[in-house]
């Protein structure tokens, strides 16, 4: 105990350390159960039955909620430890009865050790760690080298266009992740039908994010002046250009959860490694030159990098052209190069930007009404797949 009271001293207040202790055992068993139902949230995922997980949550969050409501006035901050530590529980047994309903044999489990098996786990989870590890330094490299080279105001404007280019991105992809279960299914009866599905979800894809990502463009300066009150150019710059970097990023998606998928980790790994080098070099040389701009195209640029390469690797073993997908989508491809030299065009040579707005969002209107069947087509096929 006093090993954690001297480094827990820096960090809070020394009064709160009692109330972190008595916490602690029912964070640590939170963590535990919660451990526990991520397998059994991803063998739900693999017989591709998600709504059964979306219930149970749903469930639990119910529980959380009143039994923290319940706790909160007797126990305090521990009152929402316990009323966590219920949520894993309730959420872990809903689970269990899900995974029931989906494979009533599940109860038949073999305890035997399998050296073999072992091996696989902790390869495929030891790539994922250092996944992970690259992706949450990514981030962070970006906001060191605006703070160098730009100051904290500028970071702050940055953050918020990030904030809401992330959230777009996350509603886009989100989707995605169903297709590691579909794909490693699939894969073990056909790889024609898996490059079928590949091509049908990125083509789509591809679809839907023009049309969000030109929307967001159009509607920057009008989104800069509801959210911070005028028209702030460095919001408007990091925005677009950050719909630029994420636009290719989200791309690659189909391709990065198929390879997730077959489990070819190796390449996804790679791509992170590239990314995460290329954003410390590019960061600080165009960061040094350009300032905050460069520092943010040194991102953008090293997502298009590690982007390209997982589609390249993706479509060199599966035998696919890049070339052919390019010219099936190459009106979506100028479209949103289009809006990108709208965007900046409206910011350096046009004063009166919601008139601007306006006919442009009119045209927009229209391109969407004149593409829309060609989308409930796409849909379909996505559904029969």
């Amino acid at each position: 105990m006093a090993f954690f009271d001297k480094i827990y001293a820096d960090l809070v207040d020394i009064n709160a350390l009692d109330t972190i202790y008595q916490i602690l055992p029912y964070a640590l068993t939170t963590l535990f159960i919660m451990s526990i139902s991520s397998v059994l949230s991803s063998f739900i995922d693999g017989y591709e039955k998600s709504h059964l997980k979306l219930i149970a949550n749903s469930i639990s969050l119910v529980v959380y909620i009143a039994s923290a409501y319940f706790f909160i006035k007797s126990y305090d901050l521990i009152g929402v430890a316990m009323a966590q530590l219920i949520q894993s529980i309730i959420y872990f047994l809903l689970l269990v009865v899900a995974l029931k309903i989906v494979c009533p044999t599940i109860t038949n489990i073999s305890w035997r050790w399998d050296t073999t098996i072992f091996k696989e786990i902790i390869l495929f989870s030891g790539q994922l760690q250092l996944i992970s590890i690259l992706v949450l330094l990514f981030e962070p490299i970006t906001n060191l080298f605006i703070v160098k080279f730009a100051g904290l105001e500028v970071l702050g404007f940055y953050e918020m266009a990030n904030r809401l280019i992330s959230q777009i991105k996350n509603m886009l992809t989100q989707a995605n992740q169903a297709l590691i279960p579909v794909i490693a299914k699939v894969n073990e009866k056909s790889t024609s039908t898996v490059n079928q599905i590949y091509t049908k979800v990125l083509n789509f894809m591809m679809e839907l994010s023009t049309y969000v990502f030109v929307l967001t463009i159009i509607l920057a300066y009008f989104i800069s002046y509801i959210w911070i009150g005028y028209i702030n150019k460095i919001f408007i710059s990091s925005l677009i250009i950050l719909c630029v970097g994420n636009y290719f990023n989200i791309l690659s998606v189909p391709a990065y959860f198929s390879s997730m998928g077959t489990g070819k980790l190796k390449t996804i790994l790679v791509s992170h490694i590239i990314m995460t080098v290329s954003n410390v070099l590019l960061g600080y040389l165009l960061g040094y030159i350009y300032m905050e701009n460069g520092i943010i195209i040194a991102k953008c640029i090293s997502l298009l990098v590690g982007s390209f390469y997982i589609i390249h690797i993706y479509h060199y073993h599966n035998k696919m052209s890049n070339y052919d997908l390019i010219n099936i989508n190459i009106f979506l491809l100028l479209s949103f190069i289009c809006s990108i030299g709208i965007g900046f065009t409206i910011m350096y040579f046009v004063n009166d930007w919601l008139a601007v707005t306006s006919v442009f969002l009119m045209i927009y209107s229209f391109w969407i009404i004149k593409y829309s069947s060609r989308n409930s087509s796409i849909l379909n096929q996505l559904k029969n797949i």
